[in-house]
């Protein structure tokens, strides 16, 4: 469909949804670190003591790169794993590059995220086009700080996340990556949350 001539979203409208966008944001992340690790249950995959997306890469070179979890279809791809829920139609992609963070925000997959989810409905802003209008929507919250970037495992790789997120994760920004398949990632819970909090090498 042609979006061309459709009105696109302001930052003034953006501002004035802000606490909307957030809850978005912060429901994102929950969703999709609980299915990132249930996924990994299923698989048998440990992605604590290693960087989510080598260990993945390594079971979906054998396996493949989709399959299904109970209503959940799943897609690995680039640096994603997609979920679609085959009885509601939700759809979440899920970043696999940013150690245990799992609420890396890209504007496109944000919106698609929203659109799809019941429970946001009526969505107080008409969202035409999905990559266009999470653009705006990620650089307002980062502007007035309801958003904030971070690193990944990739060196010059960054992510956009949401700033007031429990359990914050520290991020180790590796050279070479790839280099590190074999490295072991020691993953420490702390804090009034019990989920993991810092991430360095052993």
């Amino acid at each position: 469909m042609d979006n061309s001539n459709k009105k696109l979203i302001t930052p003034e409208e953006v501002e004035v949804n802000q606490v909307f966008f957030e809850k978005c944001a912060l429901e994102h992340r929950e969703l999709a670190t609980q299915l990132i690790f249930e996924l990994a249950g299923l698989l048998k995959i440990d992605i604590s003591n290693e960087i989510p997306y080598l260990a993945f890469v390594k079971y979906w070179q054998k396996n493949g790169q989709s399959g299904k979890m109970n209503n959940w279809k799943f897609f690995f791809h680039g640096f994603h794993c997609s979920f679609e829920n085959v009885v509601t139609n939700q759809y979440i992609e899920v970043p696999i590059v940013f150690g245990l963070e799992f609420g890396d925000l890209d504007p496109y997959f944000f919106t698609q995220y929203i659109k799809s989810t019941s429970g946001y409905f009526p969505i107080p802003l008409v969202i035409n086009d999905n990559y266009k209008d999470g653009k705006t929507i990620l650089e307002t919250m980062l502007s007035i700080g309801k958003f904030e970037k971070i690193n990944s495992n990739w060196p010059n790789h960054y992510g956009t996340v949401v700033k007031n997120r429990p359990d914050k994760v520290e991020i180790i920004t590796f050279e070479n990556p790839l280099e590190k398949s074999n490295d072991k990632i020691k993953v420490e819970k702390k804090g009034k949350f019990d989920l993991w909090k810092l991430l360095k090498l052993k």
